[in-house]
């Protein structure tokens, strides 16, 4: 089972949200090498900053895996500091400083049919984290974070960057939490119809 969720709209955030509720229990994404794996690969073909995971293979990845946990797990107390309008607590901060400190990212120069380009590859497993340390730091001081929002849902853990022109997303996806909402609301409201009839 690798259905992630690619909703945030930012690497990190996607990260953030490899951790969900389902039927009420906490799924992590990231179960196992294999899985953070899967999930690499597939942001490597989601976001352009993070191009160099497409290929992704990790050797060793039960190390990698471990210190992908601390890096998640600060990036979403971020989250909810940034929330409530409180400091990012200062252990979070150290774990994302410690994985910008890890650049095992290198440029590649490649010829291509349209002239060249240069290409991000790893230079070392350590690089898949400073990339989602980097998207976080790029959103950060680019001001994103005053979009920032949790879904709207209480038993929901997904976190998004709100880019609707007004402003006012509540949902991690209309499709899950949205229509969820919609559906409780309509049974709600005929429920009372019908007991104001009886």
């Amino acid at each position: 089972m690798n259905n992630f969720f690619w909703i945030g709209g930012a690497l990190w955030l996607d990260a953030v949200n490899s951790e969900w509720i389902s039927d009420g229990e906490r799924v992590d994404g990231w179960r196992d090498a294999a899985s953070l794996e899967a999930w690499l690969r597939q942001a490597g073909e989601r976001f352009g900053e993070a191009e160099a995971l497409r290929d992704v293979r990790l050797k060793g990845g039960d190390e990698l895996l471990e210190a992908a946990k601390p890096l998640r797990a600060a990036l979403r107390a971020a989250c909810e500091a940034a929330h409530e309008e409180r400091r990012v607590p200062a252990l979070a901060l150290a774990e994302l400083n410690a994985a910008l400190a890890r650049r095992a990212v290198m440029s590649r120069l490649e010829a291509t049919a349209d002239g060249w380009r240069e290409r991000e590859v790893l230079a070392g497993q350590e690089g898949v984290l400073w990339l989602l340390a980097r998207s976080a730091a790029r959103s950060w001081t680019g001001g994103e974070l005053s979009r920032l929002k949790p879904c709207a849902n209480p038993d929901c853990i997904l976190w998004f960057l709100d880019t609707s022109k007004n402003g006012t997303r509540r949902w991690c996806s209309m499709q899950g939490c949205g229509n969820r909402h919609k559906v409780t609301a309509h049974y709600e409201r005929r429920k009372r119809r019908v007991g104001e009839a009886n």
